[in-house]
Protein backbone atom coordinates (compact mmCIF):
# COMPACT_ATOMS: atom_id res chain seq x y z
CA UNK A 1 0.00 0.00 0.00
CA UNK A 2 1.41 3.42 -0.85
CA UNK A 3 2.32 5.42 2.24
CA UNK A 4 3.07 8.87 0.78
CA UNK A 5 1.06 11.30 -1.30
CA UNK A 6 3.43 10.73 -4.21
CA UNK A 7 3.01 6.98 -3.91
CA UNK A 8 -0.77 7.36 -3.71
CA UNK A 9 -0.71 9.45 -6.89
CA UNK A 10 1.49 6.92 -8.67
CA UNK A 11 -0.71 4.08 -7.48
CA UNK A 12 -3.83 5.77 -8.82
CA UNK A 13 -2.12 6.36 -12.17
CA UNK A 14 -1.06 2.72 -12.35
CA UNK A 15 -4.61 1.65 -11.60
CA UNK A 16 -5.91 3.91 -14.37
CA UNK A 17 -3.33 2.50 -16.80
CA UNK A 18 -4.65 -0.99 -16.05
CA UNK A 19 -8.31 0.12 -16.13
CA UNK A 20 -8.52 3.11 -18.57
CA UNK A 21 -12.31 3.38 -18.46
CA UNK A 22 -12.20 3.55 -14.65
CA UNK A 23 -14.97 1.02 -14.09
CA UNK A 24 -12.95 -1.01 -11.57
CA UNK A 25 -11.08 1.76 -9.78
CA UNK A 26 -11.25 1.88 -6.00
CA UNK A 27 -12.89 4.77 -4.19
CA UNK A 28 -9.49 6.05 -3.02
CA UNK A 29 -8.01 5.87 -6.52
CA UNK A 30 -10.97 7.78 -7.94
CA UNK A 31 -10.61 10.48 -5.30
CA UNK A 32 -6.88 10.76 -5.94
CA UNK A 33 -7.37 10.99 -9.70
CA UNK A 34 -9.98 13.71 -9.27
CA UNK A 35 -7.48 15.73 -7.24
CA UNK A 36 -4.73 15.18 -9.81
CA UNK A 37 -7.01 16.19 -12.67
CA UNK A 38 -8.28 19.29 -10.83
CA UNK A 39 -4.73 20.35 -9.97
CA UNK A 40 -3.51 19.83 -13.54
CA UNK A 41 -6.44 21.76 -15.03
CA UNK A 42 -6.07 24.65 -12.58
CA UNK A 43 -2.42 25.07 -13.57
CA UNK A 44 -3.37 25.66 -17.20
CA UNK A 45 -4.43 28.87 -18.91
CA UNK A 46 -7.05 27.79 -21.40
CA UNK A 47 -9.42 30.07 -23.28
CA UNK A 48 -11.35 28.77 -26.25
CA UNK A 49 -11.53 32.29 -27.68
CA UNK A 50 -8.51 34.56 -27.66
CA UNK A 51 -7.65 37.67 -29.68
CA UNK A 52 -5.49 37.31 -32.74
CA UNK A 53 -2.58 39.58 -33.59
CA UNK A 54 -3.94 39.87 -37.12
CA UNK A 55 -6.70 42.38 -37.84
CA UNK A 56 -9.69 40.92 -39.65
CA UNK A 57 -10.31 42.22 -43.14
CA UNK A 58 -13.69 43.79 -43.85
CA UNK A 59 -14.94 40.80 -45.81
CA UNK A 60 -14.43 38.60 -42.76
CA UNK A 61 -15.94 41.25 -40.52
CA UNK A 62 -18.99 41.59 -42.75
CA UNK A 63 -19.67 37.85 -42.58
CA UNK A 64 -19.45 37.95 -38.79
CA UNK A 65 -21.68 41.02 -38.65
CA UNK A 66 -24.36 39.25 -40.67
CA UNK A 67 -24.41 36.34 -38.20
CA UNK A 68 -24.60 38.73 -35.24
CA UNK A 69 -27.28 41.04 -36.64
CA UNK A 70 -29.48 38.20 -37.84
CA UNK A 71 -29.29 36.65 -34.38
CA UNK A 72 -29.91 39.94 -32.58
CA UNK A 73 -32.91 40.65 -34.81
CA UNK A 74 -34.42 37.40 -33.52
CA UNK A 75 -33.62 38.29 -29.92
CA UNK A 76 -30.82 35.71 -29.73
CA UNK A 77 -27.42 36.08 -28.13
CA UNK A 78 -24.78 37.19 -30.61
CA UNK A 79 -21.96 35.28 -28.91
CA UNK A 80 -23.93 32.04 -29.08
CA UNK A 81 -24.66 32.62 -32.76
CA UNK A 82 -20.96 33.20 -33.49
CA UNK A 83 -19.99 30.05 -31.63
CA UNK A 84 -22.41 28.05 -33.79
CA UNK A 85 -21.25 29.69 -37.01
CA UNK A 86 -17.70 28.29 -36.99
CA UNK A 87 -16.52 31.58 -38.52
CA UNK A 88 -14.00 32.25 -35.76
CA UNK A 89 -11.12 30.16 -34.46
CA UNK A 90 -11.87 28.19 -31.30
CA UNK A 91 -8.84 26.78 -29.49
CA UNK A 92 -9.00 23.02 -28.97
CA UNK A 93 -9.16 21.95 -25.29
CA UNK A 94 -8.10 18.43 -26.23
CA UNK A 95 -4.60 19.54 -27.23
CA UNK A 96 -4.21 21.37 -23.92
CA UNK A 97 -5.63 18.40 -21.98
CA UNK A 98 -3.15 15.98 -23.61
CA UNK A 99 -0.22 18.27 -22.81
CA UNK A 100 -1.31 18.43 -19.18
CA UNK A 101 -1.74 14.64 -19.08
CA UNK A 102 1.76 14.11 -20.49
CA UNK A 103 3.25 16.46 -17.88
CA UNK A 104 1.38 14.66 -15.12
CA UNK A 105 2.58 11.23 -16.25
CA UNK A 106 6.14 12.51 -16.72
CA UNK A 107 6.28 13.53 -13.04
CA UNK A 108 5.78 9.85 -12.13
CA UNK A 109 8.05 8.27 -14.75
CA UNK A 110 9.95 6.21 -12.20
CA UNK A 111 6.80 4.55 -10.87
CA UNK A 112 5.38 4.02 -14.36
CA UNK A 113 8.54 2.81 -16.11
CA UNK A 114 7.31 -0.78 -16.37
CA UNK A 115 4.26 0.19 -18.42
CA UNK A 116 4.26 -0.91 -22.03
CA UNK A 117 4.26 1.79 -24.69
CA UNK A 118 0.62 1.00 -25.40
CA UNK A 119 -0.39 1.21 -21.74
CA UNK A 120 1.57 4.46 -21.35
CA UNK A 121 -0.25 6.02 -24.31
CA UNK A 122 -3.58 4.73 -23.02
CA UNK A 123 -2.92 6.32 -19.62
CA UNK A 124 -2.26 9.70 -21.20
CA UNK A 125 -5.47 9.45 -23.22
CA UNK A 126 -7.50 8.38 -20.18
CA UNK A 127 -6.16 11.31 -18.16
CA UNK A 128 -6.77 13.77 -21.01
CA UNK A 129 -10.38 12.58 -21.24
CA UNK A 130 -10.82 13.54 -17.59
CA UNK A 131 -8.97 16.85 -17.84
CA UNK A 132 -10.72 18.13 -20.97
CA UNK A 133 -14.23 18.63 -19.47
CA UNK A 134 -12.69 20.40 -16.46
CA UNK A 135 -10.95 22.85 -18.81
CA UNK A 136 -14.19 23.44 -20.70
CA UNK A 137 -16.18 24.05 -17.51
CA UNK A 138 -13.57 26.52 -16.22
CA UNK A 139 -13.38 28.45 -19.50
CA UNK A 140 -15.19 31.79 -19.24
CA UNK A 141 -14.13 33.17 -22.62
CA UNK A 142 -16.72 34.16 -25.22
CA UNK A 143 -16.48 34.65 -28.99
CA UNK A 144 -16.31 38.42 -28.47
CA UNK A 145 -12.96 37.90 -26.73
CA UNK A 146 -11.49 36.94 -30.10
CA UNK A 147 -11.94 40.49 -31.43
CA UNK A 148 -9.98 43.67 -30.90
CA UNK A 149 -11.14 47.25 -31.31
CA UNK A 150 -9.58 47.30 -34.78
CA UNK A 151 -11.77 44.44 -36.03
CA UNK A 152 -14.59 46.17 -37.88
CA UNK A 153 -17.45 45.48 -40.25
CA UNK A 154 -19.41 47.50 -42.78
CA UNK A 155 -22.96 48.15 -41.63
CA UNK A 156 -25.75 49.92 -43.44
CA UNK A 157 -28.91 51.32 -41.93
CA UNK A 158 -31.36 51.03 -44.82
CA UNK A 159 -34.11 53.65 -44.71
CA UNK A 160 -37.03 51.29 -45.27
CA UNK A 161 -40.64 51.07 -43.98
CA UNK A 162 -41.54 48.85 -41.04
CA UNK A 163 -42.65 45.36 -42.02
CA UNK A 164 -40.93 45.53 -45.38
CA UNK A 165 -37.69 43.73 -46.18
CA UNK A 166 -34.96 46.35 -46.34
CA UNK A 167 -33.91 45.40 -49.87
CA UNK A 168 -37.50 45.70 -51.14
CA UNK A 169 -37.53 49.43 -50.40
CA UNK A 170 -35.59 50.47 -53.50
CA UNK A 171 -36.00 53.91 -55.01
CA UNK A 172 -36.59 54.04 -58.77
CA UNK A 173 -36.00 56.71 -61.40
CA UNK A 174 -38.39 57.48 -64.26
CA UNK A 175 -35.35 57.98 -66.47
CA UNK A 176 -32.92 55.29 -67.68
CA UNK A 177 -30.48 56.98 -65.28
CA UNK A 178 -30.79 58.29 -61.72
CA UNK A 179 -31.92 61.91 -61.59
CA UNK A 180 -32.88 63.87 -58.50
CA UNK A 181 -36.02 65.38 -60.01
CA UNK A 182 -37.18 62.18 -61.72
CA UNK A 183 -37.61 59.77 -58.83
CA UNK A 184 -40.78 57.69 -58.64
CA UNK A 185 -42.90 59.10 -55.85
CA UNK A 186 -43.64 56.02 -53.75
CA UNK A 187 -44.16 55.24 -50.09
CA UNK A 188 -40.53 54.06 -49.99
CA UNK A 189 -39.33 57.49 -51.14
CA UNK A 190 -41.61 59.31 -48.71
CA UNK A 191 -40.33 57.10 -45.89
CA UNK A 192 -36.65 57.66 -46.76
CA UNK A 193 -37.16 61.42 -47.05
CA UNK A 194 -38.83 61.55 -43.63
CA UNK A 195 -36.02 59.50 -42.08
CA UNK A 196 -33.58 62.08 -43.43
CA UNK A 197 -35.72 64.96 -42.13
CA UNK A 198 -37.70 66.03 -45.19
CA UNK A 199 -41.30 65.98 -46.37
CA UNK A 200 -42.50 65.02 -49.83
CA UNK A 201 -43.63 68.59 -50.41
CA UNK A 202 -40.18 69.93 -49.61
CA UNK A 203 -38.64 67.41 -51.99
CA UNK A 204 -41.00 68.36 -54.82
CA UNK A 205 -40.18 72.03 -54.32
CA UNK A 206 -36.41 71.42 -54.21
CA UNK A 207 -36.32 69.02 -57.16
CA UNK A 208 -39.16 70.16 -59.40
CA UNK A 209 -40.53 66.59 -59.40
CA UNK A 210 -44.14 66.74 -60.63
CA UNK A 211 -44.73 63.02 -61.15
CA UNK A 212 -47.96 61.62 -59.77
CA UNK A 213 -47.67 59.82 -56.46
CA UNK A 214 -47.92 56.05 -56.84
CA UNK A 215 -50.61 55.08 -54.34
CA UNK A 216 -50.72 51.32 -53.61
CA UNK A 217 -53.68 49.51 -55.15
CA UNK A 218 -56.74 49.44 -52.92
CA UNK A 219 -55.73 52.58 -51.05
CA UNK A 220 -56.80 56.20 -51.49
CA UNK A 221 -53.55 57.76 -50.33
CA UNK A 222 -50.00 56.88 -49.40
CA UNK A 223 -49.30 55.91 -45.82
CA UNK A 224 -47.53 58.44 -43.65
CA UNK A 225 -44.27 57.36 -41.97
CA UNK A 226 -44.95 55.86 -38.54
CA UNK A 227 -42.23 57.84 -36.76
CA UNK A 228 -41.62 61.46 -35.88
CA UNK A 229 -39.67 63.18 -38.65
CA UNK A 230 -36.34 64.44 -37.35
CA UNK A 231 -36.30 68.18 -36.68
CA UNK A 232 -32.98 68.89 -38.40
CA UNK A 233 -32.36 67.20 -41.78
CA UNK A 234 -29.31 64.97 -42.03
CA UNK A 235 -27.96 66.86 -45.02
CA UNK A 236 -28.69 69.77 -47.33
CA UNK A 237 -30.49 69.35 -50.65
CA UNK A 238 -27.27 69.69 -52.64
CA UNK A 239 -25.84 66.65 -50.83
CA UNK A 240 -29.00 64.65 -51.45
CA UNK A 241 -28.99 65.67 -55.10
CA UNK A 242 -25.37 64.54 -55.40
CA UNK A 243 -25.93 61.05 -53.97
CA UNK A 244 -28.95 60.51 -56.24
CA UNK A 245 -27.42 61.86 -59.44
CA UNK A 246 -24.29 59.75 -58.82
CA UNK A 247 -26.11 56.59 -57.76
CA UNK A 248 -25.14 55.04 -61.14
CA UNK A 249 -28.27 52.89 -61.04
CA UNK A 250 -31.97 53.41 -61.66
CA UNK A 251 -32.75 51.31 -58.56
CA UNK A 252 -31.04 52.05 -55.27
CA UNK A 253 -31.50 52.39 -51.53
CA UNK A 254 -30.97 55.37 -49.27
CA UNK A 255 -28.65 54.26 -46.46
CA UNK A 256 -26.51 55.41 -43.58
CA UNK A 257 -23.09 53.77 -43.81
CA UNK A 258 -20.25 53.20 -41.34
CA UNK A 259 -17.48 50.79 -40.38
CA UNK A 260 -18.04 49.86 -36.73
CA UNK A 261 -16.28 47.56 -34.23
CA UNK A 262 -17.66 44.03 -34.27
CA UNK A 263 -17.77 43.96 -30.47
CA UNK A 264 -20.25 46.85 -30.48
CA UNK A 265 -22.63 44.90 -32.70
CA UNK A 266 -22.73 42.16 -30.07
CA UNK A 267 -24.19 44.62 -27.56
CA UNK A 268 -26.64 46.31 -29.91
CA UNK A 269 -30.36 45.59 -29.78
CA UNK A 270 -31.63 46.52 -33.27
CA UNK A 271 -35.18 46.64 -31.91
CA UNK A 272 -34.23 49.80 -29.99
CA UNK A 273 -32.92 53.22 -30.97
CA UNK A 274 -29.24 53.37 -31.98
CA UNK A 275 -26.73 56.17 -32.42
CA UNK A 276 -23.85 56.28 -34.91
CA UNK A 277 -21.03 58.54 -33.76
CA UNK A 278 -20.96 59.46 -37.43
CA UNK A 279 -22.46 58.00 -40.59
CA UNK A 280 -22.29 58.68 -44.31
CA UNK A 281 -25.54 59.51 -46.11
CA UNK A 282 -25.42 57.47 -49.30
CA UNK A 283 -27.17 55.66 -52.12
CA UNK A 284 -26.44 51.96 -52.56
CA UNK A 285 -27.36 49.39 -55.17
CA UNK A 286 -26.49 46.07 -53.52
CA UNK A 287 -27.53 44.05 -56.58
CA UNK A 288 -25.40 45.68 -59.28
CA UNK A 289 -22.68 47.16 -57.10
CA UNK A 290 -22.92 50.95 -56.98
CA UNK A 291 -22.43 53.28 -54.04
CA UNK A 292 -22.04 57.02 -53.58
CA UNK A 293 -21.88 59.17 -50.46
CA UNK A 294 -21.63 62.93 -50.22
CA UNK A 295 -21.52 63.85 -46.56
CA UNK A 296 -20.55 62.34 -43.21
CA UNK A 297 -22.95 63.33 -40.44
CA UNK A 298 -22.00 63.25 -36.73
CA UNK A 299 -24.19 61.81 -33.97
CA UNK A 300 -26.97 60.23 -36.03
CA UNK A 301 -29.72 58.55 -34.04
CA UNK A 302 -32.11 56.16 -35.76
CA UNK A 303 -35.06 54.13 -34.53
CA UNK A 304 -36.31 50.73 -35.73
CA UNK A 305 -39.28 52.40 -37.41
CA UNK A 306 -36.89 54.35 -39.63
CA UNK A 307 -35.26 51.29 -41.17
CA UNK A 308 -33.15 48.17 -40.80
CA UNK A 309 -29.55 47.66 -39.69
CA UNK A 310 -27.81 45.11 -41.90
CA UNK A 311 -24.40 43.80 -42.90
CA UNK A 312 -23.02 44.14 -46.41
CA UNK A 313 -22.14 40.43 -46.47
CA UNK A 314 -23.64 38.54 -49.38
CA UNK A 315 -24.10 41.71 -51.44
CA UNK A 316 -21.83 44.13 -53.25
CA UNK A 317 -20.18 45.75 -50.24
CA UNK A 318 -19.47 49.50 -50.49
CA UNK A 319 -15.75 49.11 -49.76
CA UNK A 320 -15.36 46.42 -52.42
CA UNK A 321 -17.11 48.74 -54.88
CA UNK A 322 -15.21 51.94 -54.10
CA UNK A 323 -12.00 51.01 -52.27
CA UNK A 324 -12.30 53.44 -49.36
CA UNK A 325 -9.83 55.05 -47.02
CA UNK A 326 -11.21 53.12 -44.06
CA UNK A 327 -10.44 55.62 -41.31
CA UNK A 328 -12.84 58.14 -42.87
CA UNK A 329 -15.76 55.78 -42.28
CA UNK A 330 -14.79 54.52 -38.83
CA UNK A 331 -17.56 55.10 -36.31
CA UNK A 332 -18.97 53.83 -33.04
CA UNK A 333 -22.45 52.37 -32.68
CA UNK A 334 -24.28 52.46 -29.37
CA UNK A 335 -27.75 52.14 -27.93
CA UNK A 336 -29.62 55.42 -27.68
CA UNK A 337 -32.53 56.94 -25.84
CA UNK A 338 -35.76 55.60 -27.35
CA UNK A 339 -37.14 59.15 -27.53
CA UNK A 340 -34.19 60.60 -29.44
CA UNK A 341 -35.23 62.16 -32.77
Amino acid sequence: MPTSVHDADAGALLSLAIDPDGSRLSHDDKATLEQLVASAASSAWFNAFEPSREVLDLKQGNALARVILEARAEGEDGDAALARSCLIVRDDPWACARDLARDLVARHDAALQDLTRRAHAGLITALAERIEPVLIDADTSRPRDAFGSCDRAEVLFVLSPTGKHALDASITSHRPWPEFGELCVTEDLVHALAAMGYTLGQYRKASGNAHVSQVPRGRRRMARPDFVRRRVPLCIWDDLREVVDNACSTNFLFVLYAMVPITQLLDIDPARAMTFSRAAVATWDPWNGTFHDAVSVPAVTVTPKMGTLMSAAGWHAPDSICGFVHSYYHADLSQADETAP
